[in-house]
């Protein structure tokens, strides 16, 4: 006690002693309504054993744990489980809000590594340029990416614009206040790794409100706890 005492004069980083600096922030949802090809890819991972791919694959649901992972990667992204899959409607509003929002510059953050190359390939074909940020690709290349995506917001428009697509959990040690707007495409269980993702946008030297939006998709078993998982 006296040793903290002593050091709380000079310990400026402490998150719950810094709330009361940090610029606004709104969460809200972006309702995403599956089409019906991925519904029943959904539907089948929610309700077989096992699931036959398009290419002739089999992806078997061996366990509860495998059930939801799969389920959230059919969700997220479904090229992930299979290329003959599509990219998923989740990517698409995403973009299609942005561009509606006029918004250049954003972020877009996913629990998964494996759907992100599926992902930036969506936004690549679509105009965006793209930089990715996910673990092992090293402090000297993350700050290489962050530094090209700050370089090229002036260029950006929103049918071309300027994105960070990264994984949620690697979101603890880069800043990016320029962003302000950010969109969750999947979660974590956590909620505190959900935060450490929202706060990439939102820093001290912020100016005004940072946006963020999750997914929420339609009539899925998703739709039952992302309220709970974005309020805790």
């Amino acid at each position: 006690a006296k040793w903290r005492q002593a050091v709380k004069p000079f310990i400026v980083h402490i998150k719950s002693e810094m709330l009361q600096d940090m610029p606004p922030k709104t969460i809200d949802y972006l309702d995403v309504l599956i089409p019906n090809s991925q519904r029943a890819l959904h539907d089948q991972l929610r309700d077989e054993v096992f699931v036959e791919t398009p290419d002739g694959e089999y992806i078997f649901l061996t366990n509860e744990l495998t059930r939801i992972n799969k389920l959230r990667n059919a969700l997220i992204c479904p090229k992930a489980l299979s290329p003959e899959y599509d990219y998923g409607q989740g990517i698409v509003d995403i973009y299609e809000d942005a561009l509606d929002g006029g918004i250049s510059q954003y972020c877009i953050f996913t629990p998964f590594k494996d759907p992100i190359p599926h992902l930036a390939e969506y936004l690549r074909g679509r105009g965006a340029s793209v930089w990715v940020l996910q673990g092992g690709i090293g402090l000297d290349e993350q700050t290489r990416r962050i530094d090209a995506w700050r370089d090229s917001l002036g260029r950006a428009t929103p049918d071309q614009p300027s994105i960070i697509l990264g994984t949620i959990k690697y979101a603890e040690s880069w800043e990016v206040p320029e962003a302000r707007y950010g969109y969750f495409l999947g979660e974590e269980w956590d909620p505190e790794d959900n935060g450490q993702a929202e706060d990439r946008m939102r820093r001290l030297i912020s100016v005004g409100m940072t946006y963020i939006k999750y997914c929420r998709f339609l009539y899925t078993w998703q739709e039952h706890i992302i309220d709970l998982l974005t309020t805790k």
